[in-house]
């Protein structure tokens, strides 16, 4: 079974913003059985390999936390969300339907907008593996990590998804989720599209991100996958 617990990353020790604070509750509210922990600093080694320093001592927040869901879902179990995720409802029909991950909009299976497993997940300890046999520096030796959905979901494809449906679909033990299960909301806009399939919303609440708001809405619209290369420009000179 998977585990009743439902984490969440926040590294950097900045205040929780009101956005955030809200979506935690709406957890509480909907999950009132679930424990919901925390992983920061104090309770995870950020020195654990080469991915979690780098991206740790650049302060790439984001970056840090998709590796490590995978890897505290992978030892331990159990659900995780992203901090800018509301839950609208109970998550019990999902977790006893077994492991998932949903789509966030055509060609891109996100981990961050929900995300379970029981411990020991072997398309998991893929995608985990990926970040601990890559180099993510460029050709200048600065660390430059590739999105995190592009990486999932091209390890997805090698397992069989269709990539270019955004439907419901079974992939070795998983099921990968339509995008109206958790990304209802179109990114850029306040346009919400929910569906009696819609359990969470993710609100792209982007707290981690430090530049034009502009440039970040624009990222999301650069697909399908072969347009990856364009985004990867694009993050280059919004962290340099």
């Amino acid at each position: 079974m998977i585990p009743k617990v439902i984490n969440y990353c926040w590294f950097g020790g900045n205040p929780k913003p009101q956005v955030i604070q809200d979506c935690i509750n709406s957890w509480k509210k909907f999950c009132p059985d679930y424990e919901i922990k925390q992983w920061d600093e104090s309770n995870y080694d950020i020195n654990k390999n080469s991915y979690t320093k780098a991206a740790y001592d650049s302060k790439q927040w984001a970056f840090l936390t998709d590796y490590v869901r995978l890897d505290i879902l992978y030892q331990h179990g159990g659900i995780y969300m992203d901090t800018d995720v509301k839950l609208i409802k109970s998550l019990d029909l999902l977790i006893q339907k077994g492991p998932f991950m949903a789509f966030e909009q055509r060609g891109r299976v996100n981990t961050g907008v929900g995300f379970a497993c029981e411990p020991g997940n072997l398309i998991v300890q893929e995608n985990k593996r990926y970040y601990e046999e890559h180099s993510f520096n460029d050709n200048k030796g600065k660390f430059n990590p590739g999105i995190c959905v592009k990486i999932t979901t091209e390890i997805l494809e090698r397992h069989g998804l269709n990539y270019k449906e955004d439907a419901t679909q079974t992939i070795g033990d998983f099921t990968v989720y339509s995008s109206d299960y958790f990304s209802p909301k179109k990114m850029g806009t306040n346009k919400v599209n929910l569906t009696s399939n819609t359990f969470g919303i993710h609100l792209y609440a982007s707290s981690w991100y430090k530049g034009n708001s502009v440039v970040r809405n624009i990222k999301y619209r650069l697909i399908p996958l072969k347009e990856f290369i364009k985004y990867n420009i694009l993050k280059r000179k919004l962290y340099e």
